[in-house]
C-alpha cells in the first residue's frame, strides 16, 4: 500500500521503510513527523496518515545561474544549494483507525 502526501508545495509518494527527501522542515534528527494524506486503492480513496522519522539534513548539488545581456556587458553568475531533508517513512495508517 502506498500513500500520496503534500509538504513544501510538493506531492510525495510515501511506502512504509522508504526513505524520501523533502524539503526542510524544523525539526530535530529522529524526531517524529506526521503528515495527512491519501491512498488509493481498489476500495477507493481513503484518507491516510504517514508517520515519518527525520534521519538528517542534507544539501542538494549546486545549481549555477547565470544571466547574461548580449551587448551590454551584463554577467552575472550565481550558484545555490537547496537544503532538503532526508525522511525515512515508518508507517502508513488509515486516518480512521
Amino acid at each position: 500500500m502506498y500513500a500520496v502526501f503534500k509538504t513544501g508545495g510538493k506531492q510525495y509518494r510515501a511506502v512504509k521503510g522508504q526513505t524520501v527527501r523533502v524539503e526542510l522542515m524544523d525539526c530535530q534528527p529522529d524526531q517524529p513527523i506526521q503528515w495527512e494524506g491519501i491512498s488509493v486503492s481498489s476500495q477507493g480513496v481513503t484518507q491516510v496518515v504517514v508517520h515519518a522519522q527525520a534521519i538528517g539534513v542534507f544539501k542538494e548539488d549546486k545549481i549555477i545561474v547565470f544571466k547574461k545581456k548580449r551587448r551590454h556587458n551584463y554577467r552575472r553568475k550565481n550558484g545555490h544549494r537547496q537544503q532538503l531533508l532526508w525522511v525515512k517513512i515508518t508507517d502508513v495508517v488509515s486516518a480512521a483507525a
